[in-house]
């Protein structure tokens, strides 16, 4: 008989009317890890926050049992309290609170007068930020001082803290290095070890195919195929997922580069929270019409303090930039949207899209100007011809222009942040992590309007922490290590392997090819 640790019978999940999840079934063995593979709207992350009681039971049909006994959730609380930790992708944490009181939120341990015991509650955090690889930071600091990174991290901590028996983990290392996602994978698999269960729900194919013990692949809504991962074939896993064969993963067209349109002198930029300390120095690069410019280094390196300064998010303490040819000085957002500089931001959660708002209204956000006349009125119908156009354009898979853009699915959000940007009318587009957390088929929709974009005349400086991604799709690539240039160098010269090196610092321009 097998040993499984938890059952997901007949589970069918409608949202109005539409079908999200059709009589799915999934069984975990004590100790494994399993993978859940699928587009944006496959179900995947549906179907774990009802194992986690984010939808109560009711709200579905089918039925849940751990370790052959019959369970039914009315909040995320009781699903925590019968063993069952899950790690949103989105990060449900309060920015103002310490990192210790986020750890232990809910659950602040308290002396015998009933007052927080606020040295135990610090001490019991050091334990499980050192756990996953946080031991620099202090507990006691406040969790919006933290990168995007290192606040996943903490959200893995606090998960643990909770001594789960089955873990979820909902796209974990979308926002965190390859050292911090080894680093992750670690311990995951002593917790594998111990008889924990984890879940995990990954884009990131060769993470999957690393670490899990199986797989299943879901499409609209239905479970389509099981594999031990060992024995599992990539390429039949794509299909599997995008019920089509997928031609070409990174499909990069080369356009003859134009003229310099944009250009870096010498620039510094502060820390954000240490003006009196460069986290940037003396870095220098140009980008051409048609072209695709990378940023590569590791996190820390400067790479999206160094974009959000071009864009005015973040002031430069040195040097100059220039906007073909003339000196650019970006005051602000606004005055660089003015200038014709466009920012696809790292999280579009926080900066990027108003969840309230419909696909419209977040189109339109970065155009008010154009679309008031002479008197200041606002010209619906132009707004509503505007954004089809783009709608259209970057084929927004939804009903209509209506819909709440918190409802798309990933790929989709980070379209309508690109069509945004895009009804600015930009010269220099920016996108830092463009297809974080978003699948195999949205990411390749992706890199066919970044080519249709460049072959229109567009430049475009990209940020991306899958290497992979950026050899094959840039042109150039600029290497950052501690906030240094290590150098401009043509893409796809250079292995994976080989920029690891340089951006490590365990090799340098000159000595690369002889190591």
């Amino acid at each position: 008989m097998d040993d499984f640790v938890l059952e997901m019978r007949h589970i069918t999940k409608r949202f109005s009317g539409v079908m999200a999840l059709d009589d799915v079934t999934l069984c975990v063995r004590r100790g494994e890890t399993l993978a859940l593979l699928g587009e944006n709207g496959a179900g995947k992350s549906t179907l774990m926050k009802i194992l986690s009681g984010f939808y109560p039971a009711g709200s579905f049909e089918g039925e849940i049992l751990l370790e052959g006994k019959k369970k039914e959730f009315a909040n995320t609380s009781q699903s925590e309290k019968n063993g069952i930790s899950m790690i949103y992708q989105e990060l449900n944490m309060h920015n103002e609170l310490t990192v210790a009181e986020n750890l232990f939120l809910g659950h602040w341990k308290k002396n015998r007068a009933g007052i927080v015991d606020w040295k135990a509650l610090r001490r019991d955090a050091r334990q499980y930020l050192d756990m996953v690889g946080l031991s620099f930071v202090q507990p006691s600091v406040k969790l919006l001082t933290l990168n995007p990174s290192q606040q996943q991290l903490v959200a893995i901590a606090k998960a643990l803290a909770n001594h789960p028996r089955i873990l979820v983990l909902d796209e974990p290392t979308a926002a965190l290095s390859e050292e911090e996602s080894e680093n992750l994978y670690a311990i995951i698999h002593r917790l594998n070890q111990e008889g924990i269960t984890c879940l995990l729900i990954s884009h990131k194919l060769d993470e999957v195919f690393a670490h899990s013990d199986r797989l299943i692949v879901m499409r609209d809504g239905r479970m389509i195929s099981e594999h031990q991962t060992k024995t599992a074939q990539v390429d039949g896993v794509i299909t599997e997922m995008i019920g089509r064969e997928l031609e070409n993963y990174y499909p990069k067209q080369e356009v003859p580069l134009g003229e310099v349109l944009f250009e870096a002198q010498d620039v510094a930029v502060p820390y954000p929270y240490n003006r009196s300390k460069n986290i940037v120095e003396h870095v220098s690069f140009q980008v051409h019409k048609g072209e695709i410019f990378g940023l590569c280094g590791l996190v820390g390196s400067g790479r999206s303090e160094l974009v959000n300064a071009i864009f005015g998010k973040l002031p430069f303490s040195g040097g100059q930039f220039k906007l073909e040819g003339c000196p650019y000085f970006p005051q602000n957002p606004r005055k660089a949207i003015e200038n014709g500089i466009g920012l696809v931001t790292e999280d579009r959660k926080a900066d990027g899209l108003v969840g309230l708002l419909n696909i419209e209204e977040n189109l339109t956000l970065s155009s008010m100007g154009e679309l008031t006349n002479a008197l200041g009125v606002f010209q619906k119908e132009k707004e509503r011809k505007t954004c089809g156009f783009y709608f259209e354009k970057l084929r927004i898979k939804a009903q209509d222009m209506r819909v709440r853009v918190q409802t798309l699915s990933g790929g989709n959000q980070q379209k309508v942040v690109l069509g945004r940007c895009l009804m600015a009318h930009p010269r220099l587009l920016i996108l830092d992590e463009p297809t974080r957390g978003i699948d195999i088929g949205a990411k390749n929709e992706i890199y066919k309007i970044m080519n249709q974009l460049v072959a229109e005349g567009y430049a475009i400086i990209m940020i991306s922490s899958e290497m992979p991604e950026l050899l094959s799709m840039s042109d150039h690539l600029l290497l950052l290590a501690n906030g240094k240039s290590l150098g401009v160098v043509p893409a796809r010269q250079y292995t994976e392997d080989e920029v690891m090196k340089l951006v490590t610092g365990a090799c340098t321009l000159e000595n690369i090819r002889e190591v």
